[in-house]
């Protein structure tokens, strides 16, 4: 019956003493926009308004998903300079964003330095450069011969309307 016992309490010890998981922990400091992973710290392009929000706990402003205004709706930063258009599915980061680029350095960069980072891109329009990605489509904007906008979309670059 020792054995038993003594088993038995074991595998109680064992089982309180592992570590608890955490849950990353809301904030807009120390944003990470990963355009390999098509993630803004973490979060896809595809997160419900709820889910930015709650990722994200310093948004500025809303629109109802359906909406006729802002791209078909979405959640808005304009402190940090990032938008996520959860309606069409992306999110974007502009010349303000405070995070960091995943390549660094990104945003600001001359607009030459977009095709030896990203490659050939799939499609210009209007300005705006499309490069495939496993995630679906990396929309690069310039103005004035620097890299002002980024958008991380969950589309391929073919179905990718470019917002105008």
């Amino acid at each position: 019956m020792r054995p038993v016992l003594f088993a038995s309490l074991l595998v109680l010890a064992t089982g309180c003493a592992s570590t608890p998981q955490t849950a990353r922990t809301p904030s807009c400091d120390d944003l990470v926009l990963d355009l390999e992973r098509g993630t803004l710290s973490g979060v896809a392009p595809t997160a419900s308004p709820a889910d930015v929000k709650a990722a994200f706990p310093c948004s500025t402003g809303e629109t109802d998903e359906g909406s006729s205004f802002n791209f078909g709706g979405g959640v808005f930063f304009l402190d940090h300079d990032f938008y996520a258009y959860t309606h069409r599915d992306y999110i974007e980061a502009r010349t303000r964003f405070p995070g960091t680029t995943v390549p660094a350095g990104v945003l600001g960069s001359p607009s030459a330095q977009a095709d030896t980072q990203f490659g050939t891109p799939q499609r210009v329009e209007d300005g705006a450069r499309l490069y495939d990605k496993r995630y679906g489509c990396l929309r690069v904007e310039t103005a004035g011969g620097t890299i002002s906008e980024l958008g991380i979309h969950a589309q391929s670059c073919a179905q990718v309307e470019v917002p105008r």
